[in-house]
């Protein structure tokens, strides 16, 4: 069986896989890229997330064709939007009937950020496996969920003290 047969059989398994071999490596051999002081193997692989998120968001937007951008836009903007309208919602219903306790422990916070942030990794992975190239396509939109800056916004929106 080739390995490319046995990652896939693992849900996610082309995302998970090479992560959990990184962790790994990286916990048993972490001066392993201190050999590569200054050179562009660090810099792309130990230090420097943003060129390898560049790489990963130019490669998603090779994927699909022009004629389908709409498409795409259309549904990576569908899909942030309920995912976060949601989030909001369910958020702002346990912080106006139970305060900022929050229902057995988990604050209203969690619960927006839980519901409304995504893995665009996971789901590009997914998308490329069983959707189309509209789909994987589409994560270079749902990618501005990836942070807190919808929870941070529908929290501030509605007065909640936030402490820093």
């Amino acid at each position: 069986m080739s390995i490319m047969k046995s990652v896939k059989k693992i849900p996610g398994g082309l995302m998970i896989v090479p992560l959990l071999l990184g962790c790994i490596f990286n916990t048993f051999f972490p001066e392993f890229f201190t050999y590569f002081n200054g050179t562009f193997t660090t810099h792309l692989w130990k230090t420097g997330a943003m060129p390898i998120l560049a790489v990963f968001l130019f490669c998603n937007g090779t994927t699909i064709n022009f004629k389908e951008a709409g498409v795409t836009v259309y549904k990576g903007c569908v899909l942030t939007a309920v995912k976060v309208i949601v989030g909001m919602l369910c958020g702002l219903a346990v912080a106006a009937f139970f305060g900022e306790a929050g229902v057995m422990g988990v604050a209203p916070i969690a619960i927006i950020a839980a519901l409304a942030n995504s893995n665009g990794g996971i789901y590009a992975a997914l998308a490329g496996e069983y959707g189309k190239a509209t789909d994987v396509g589409a994560v270079s939109i749902l990618a501005i969920n990836d942070g807190p800056f919808f929870t941070m916004l529908a929290l501030g929106a509605v007065g909640y003290d936030v402490p820093i």
